[in-house]
């Protein structure tokens, strides 16, 4: 059987293309470091003004943080010209698929400033440009 001849398969196909492709594309992988945690941004939900935005940030722990935290996602501000960043929610998560919530932060209203080869260094060096 040619399953591109046949019009049902081929329209299922098509649909679970269409489904599939904007899924993927909002979270994008853009470091894992040394330690195998892998560092994600969504490209959908950047909010940009002259020298700063906002994004949302996931990181799937390769090892779980305190035996029990397997993934966390961080909305939060990134100053480029100043290099500073501040985190206004941290979601923490049992799992390492961002699931089942373990606890979440309120809004820090510190600003911190990028430590040297980080991962947020490395974030706002991509998206700051």
């Amino acid at each position: 059987m040619d399953v591109l001849k046949e019009p049902k398969l081929k329209l299922i196909i098509i649909i679970l293309l269409l489904i599939s492709a904007p899924v993927s594309a909002e979270w994008i992988n853009y470091l894992t470091d040394s330690n195998g945690n892998e560092y994600f941004y969504n490209n959908t939900q950047i909010n940009r003004t002259s020298d700063s935005m906002i994004v949302w940030e996931r990181v799937r722990h390769k090892v779980p943080l305190l035996e029990v935290i397997g993934s966390s996602e961080s909305h939060m501000h990134i100053g480029c010209e100043r290099k500073q960043f501040q985190q206004f929610k941290i979601s923490f998560y049992f799992d390492q698929n961002w699931k089942n919530q373990h606890g979440k932060t309120g809004n820090d209203k510190k600003k911190r400033e990028f430590v040297p080869s980080s991962s947020m260094e490395y974030l706002a060096k991509l998206l700051c440009r």
